[in-house]
């Protein structure tokens, strides 16, 4: 919108201009905080370069150096101060191979934090092929959690910490008609060092390889996590979805992926149909940026607003120094195409194919000293796995957990039934509020607030 009409104006450059251009008219005339005036500049659109692109957008120092200015202020936005050079931080990395809508195109996040203060560094903000978006941030304030993220998150010896705020970027290259590759790390992160890897290969597909250097010895739990916006599929690891329309064809979206060591994988539905705050309701006639079912079908052309979150797990005990990777490849094709898929992850060395077209990527990280042989391969002797006891058991799948200021744990489950369940594991009380239950907010005097999805806006029963 402004800003980029801002831009062509100041630095006389009709690339801003041509970029500005290609949005809808409702999203381009968006005003931000304040009215403004369109006048003609006499700047001409002229197309950016075409052909694999890759661009890293370096940290602002005004936002690097806030923390030394004005603490107080900066606490609540970026809860950790820079741990890094400001000269390898960075704001956005992307990759793009043009301009029309069905480019690829791949966005990943450098901060964490900042004025809406999600814990998202190193997130995957938008991968999309196609014409489609398959891999996305898609959260705001009824999912702000890291887990709601296309990020990786770290639990060592039961307990989780605020990520670091500011990741590094170590590396980023582009080959025209080649693909392209970015490097960034997150240091520090709770007893580890996490460092994303993104193989970006246009009409072919794009490869995450994650490598967590683990600096402290503990019992962990490392998840990663990829939002994809649709309802699909899960069967043996392979996540797969379909998107088309009218007059298009069908395009599948298949995502697969195999870690270092033994990992479990599951899909949690996010229903973002819900909204605190839905003009659309009194005012029919709003603009679809403003409008959040529209929105949601501008963006991503479905009707149904929900984000598949992709989640791969492993949990075990182990000693400083060893290392965990994780590897994930993503492929857009249309049912014309052959499908592909990755093939094998072994020591770093990446082989994915389709068809006969086979790619080999190497890895500039350490490789697990136990990568797994193939993605088929699911044993591994070496590694300690943590014991696991059973506290209590109950019919309905348990949708959220919290202890209480009382000792006991709290559980809430897909029915809507609330338990209580002391440390020995008997049922203390027991009620049933009817919708599932998304939330458990525990009050300083062991009250209980529920919070479940209604057909309504949120709302919240209070239980003694």
């Amino acid at each position: 919108g402004i800003s980029l009409r801002t831009a062509a104006a100041w630095y006389r450059d009709g690339r801003y201009l041509f970029v500005h251009n290609l949005a809808p008219k409702y999203r381009a005339s968006k005003t931000h905080v304040y009215l403004n005036r369109a006048f003609d500049t006499g700047i001409t659109p002229v197309e950016p370069s075409t052909g694999l692109v890759h661009t890293v957008v370096s940290m602002d120092p005004l936002v690097y150096y806030a923390w030394d200015h004005q603490p107080e202020a900066l606490a609540r936005r970026f809860p950790r101060r820079p741990n890094i050079p400001l000269d390898r931080a960075f704001d956005k990395l992307s990759f793009r191979a043009g301009w029309a809508r069905e480019d690829d195109y791949l966005l990943i996040d450098g901060l964490g934090g900042g004025s809406h203060a999600y814990a998202d560094a190193l997130d995957v903000i938008d991968y999309s092929s196609h014409g489609y978006s398959f891999l996305v941030s898609e959260t705001g304030s009824h999912f702000p959690e890291p887990e709601s993220h296309s990020v990786l998150t770290v639990v060592r010896d039961g307990e989780a910490e605020h990520p670091p705020c500011f990741a590094e970027c170590l590396d980023a290259s582009s080959e025209p008609g080649g693909h392209g590759y970015g490097r960034a790390a997150l240091r520090e992160l709770n007893g580890t060092d996490w460092v994303r890897e993104v193989y970006f290969m246009p009409g072919f597909g794009m490869v995450i390889h994650d490598t967590v250097h683990i600096r402290k010895a503990g019992k962990y739990i490392i998840e990663n996590h990829l939002g994809v916006p649709e309802r699909g599929e899960l069967e043996d690891g392979r996540f797969t979805c379909r998107r088309g329309g009218p007059n298009k064809e069908n395009v599948s979206f298949r995502l697969e992926g195999t870690s270092s060591h033994p990992s479990t994988t599951h899909i949690t539905e996010r229903d973002t149909s819900l909204h605190y705050r839905d003009l659309s309701l009194v005012d029919p006639d709003l603009p679809p940026e403003e409008n959040p079912r529209e929105a949601w079908r501008s963006r991503y052309e479905t009707e149904d607003l929900c984000v598949s979150l992709y989640t791969r797990r492993v949990a075990a005990e182990l000693p400083a120094g060893s290392v965990v990777s994780f590897t994930h490849f993503a492929r857009a094709s249309f049912e014309s195409e052959e499908v592909g898929g990755l093939v094998s992850a072994k020591k770093g060395r990446v082989v994915v194919a389709v068809g006969e077209d086979e790619r080999v990527l190497l890895s500039k990280e350490p490789a697990a000293t136990d990568q797994m042989e193939s993605v088929s391969a699911v044993s591994v002797t070496s590694t300690a796995e943590i014991s696991l006891t059973v506290i209590a058991e109950v019919p309905d799948r348990i949708t959220c957990a919290q202890a209480t200021p009382d000792g006991n744990i709290t559980l809430g489950d897909a029915n809507g039934v609330v338990r209580a369940i002391s440390p020995s594991g008997k049922v203390v009380w027991t009620a049933l509020t009817g919708p599932p239950i998304e939330d458990l907010a525990i009050l300083e005097d062991a009250g209980t607030y529920p919070h479940y999805r209604s057909p309504w806006k949120w709302q919240a029963d209070r239980l003694k």
